[in-house]
């Protein structure tokens, strides 16, 4: 069957496989067959960096801790932790919901509120203390489990914390994702040595996390 080369990929038109080259020491190059929705996927996050990608404004989640502070007003101002049902409760004000908004959009709604009983009110939220950013390691990784992380944790990033892959782990990884906006389930089916490879095309395979990503070695 003829396939089509385009940027370093090759495309099986009826198969619809897209393939990326790799070179291995001592083999010259090797061809690694990639998911098509996967890559799509990936593309989808290179290309619209911020509406998909997390590293342009971190969503608060339960048990994070949020400092809020209005000026002028020691009552108003108070340090709170997000509560599993991702609310806060702040005085005056009562429960504002938090959980999936920006520390921006938690300031703009909280002047709000406080514009009820403060004439221009001056706000500002920022994040204490991050404890939602949990992501889950299965499979044939060396501990597997819950890791909880303090800033953006890309894969490769993961799999070192929870002490590599097993003697028996094979190159097939398996990312579960759920969008946050959508609430759309992706499955993205990754290689590590993908991700390992040294090239730039190659570099946006290895996501960044989001908080509740499971990731599974096979």
């Amino acid at each position: 069957m003829s396939q089509l080369v385009r940027f370093g990929r090759c495309v099986a038109p009826a198969a619809a496989i897209l393939c990326l080259a790799l070179t291995v020491p001592g083999c010259g190059n090797m061809f690694i067959r990639v998911d098509p929705a996967t890559a799509a996927y990936v593309d989808s996050l290179t290309e619209d960096p911020l509406g998909t990608n997390i590293l342009t404004e971190y969503q608060v989640g339960p048990e994070d801790v949020l400092d809020i502070r209005v000026w002028g007003d020691d009552t108003l101002s108070k340090v709170v932790a997000v509560r599993p049902d991702g609310k806060i409760s702040l005085p005056l004000i009562g429960d504002v919901l938090v959980a999936g908004k920006s520390a921006p959009e938690i300031a703009a709604e909280v002047k709000q509120a406080v514009a009820r009983y403060k004439a221009s009110p001056q706000v500002d939220v920022s994040i204490a203390q991050i404890n939602s950013y949990r992501i889950y390691l299965l499979g044939e990784v060396q501990h597997p489990g819950m890791v909880q992380v303090r800033n953006f944790t890309t894969l490769l990033q993961a799999i070192a914390l929870a002490g590599g892959p097993t003697p028996f782990a094979s190159d097939d990884i398996v990312v579960l994702r759920t969008d946050r906006d959508t609430g759309k389930e992706h499955v993205l089916r990754l290689n590590y040595r993908l991700l390992s490879s040294d090239r730039e095309e190659h570099r946006p395979f290895n996501l960044v996390l989001w908080p509740g990503d499971t990731v599974i070695l096979k």
